[in-house]
C-alpha cells in the first residue's frame, strides 16, 4: 500500500489533480451554457436517491470492509487518519462520477445512438483509466501484479454499469457518489491490508453490487409485467 509519506504525497497531488478536472468540466458546461443540473449536481429527489444507494452501500461495506476485517483480524486506522482519507475519497469519487458518468457517459449516448453500446464504451474507458496509475508507477513487474491490475480493470468495468444504473434512476450524482465513496473508503480504513486483499476486496464489493443491481432490475421487470397484465 506504500508508506504513509508516499500516500500523503499522492493524496495531495490527487487533490489538485481532481480539482483541475472538475474545473475543466465546469468550464465546458459554461461554454456550452449548460447548468450543473444537467450533470446531476442537484438535490432533487435526494432522499430517494440516497435510499436507492443504501443496499449497494451495505453490500460494498460488508464485502470490502467488515467481513475481511473480521476474518483477518485487521485493526482500524486512527480516527484522524480515516477522516482525512474519507474527505479525499469523497472528493475523488465525486470527480470520477462527474466526469465519467454524468458528463462523458451522457455524451456517449448522443454520439453513438445506442444506449447499450454507449454504456459498454463508457465502462471500458472507466476501467482502463484505473490502469493508468499502476502503469505510470511502473508497478507491473510481475505476473501477479499484471493479474491484479487486470482484475481491477474488469471490476471497474462492471462498477461503471452499476453507477449508470443508479444515475439513470434519478439523474443525480448523490447515489453514485455515496456508493463510490463507501466502496473505496471501506478498503482504506484498515492498517494491515495489502495490495492483494485490496484488489480482491474491491472485486467482491463490485460483484455484490452487480447482484443487487440485477435483483432490482428483475423486480422492476416483474412490476412492468404485472402492470401490463392488470391493464389487460
Amino acid at each position: 500500500m506504500g508508506s504513509l509519506v508516499e500516500q500523503e504525497m499522492l493524496r495531495t497531488v490527487g487533490w489538485f489533480h481532481d480539482a483541475t478536472l472538475i474545473l475543466a468540466v465546469g468550464a465546458m458546461l459554461l461554454v456550452r451554457k449548460h447548468s450543473l443540473v444537467s450533470v446531476g449536481v442537484h438535490a432533487h429527489d435526494w432522499l430517494k436517491a440516497t435510499s436507492l444507494a443504501l443496499p449497494f452501500m451495505l453490500v460494498a461495506f460488508l464485502a470490502r470492509g467488515l467481513v475481511p476485517a473480521l476474518w483477518n483480524d485487521w485493526t482500524i486506522s486512527p480516527l484522524g487518519d480515516n477522516l482525512s482519507v474519507f474527505g479525499f475519497t469523497l472528493f475523488r469519487a465525486f470527480r470520477e462520477d462527474l466526469i465519467f458518468v454524468a458528463f462523458l457517459q451522457t455524451r456517449l449516448y448522443g454520439w453513438l445512438k445506442d444506449d447499450k453500446q454507449a454504456v459498454n464504451i463508457g465502462a471500458i474507458i472507466f476501467g482502463l483509466m484505473h490502469a493508468i496509475g499502476p502503469l505510470a508507477q511502473g508497478s507491473l513487474t510481475s505476473l501477479g501484479a499484471v493479474a491484479g491490475v487486470g482484475l481491477w480493470v474488469v471490476a471497474c468495468f462492471y462498477m461503471h454499469h452499476v453507477f449508470v444504473f443508479l444515475y439513470k434512476k434519478h439523474f443525480s450524482l448523490i447515489s453514485i457518489t455515496l456508493l463510490h465513496t463507501v466502496v473505496n473508503f471501506s478498503g482504506r480504513i484498515w492498517l494491515e491490508q495489502d495490495n492483494d486483499t485490496f484488489a480482491w476486496g474491491f472485486a467482491a464489493a463490485v460483484l455484490g453490487c452487480v447482484i443487487v443491481m440485477e435483483v432490482l432490475n428483475w423486480r422492476d421487470t416483474r412490476k412492468q409485467v404485472d402492470t401490463i397484465m392488470e391493464d389487460q
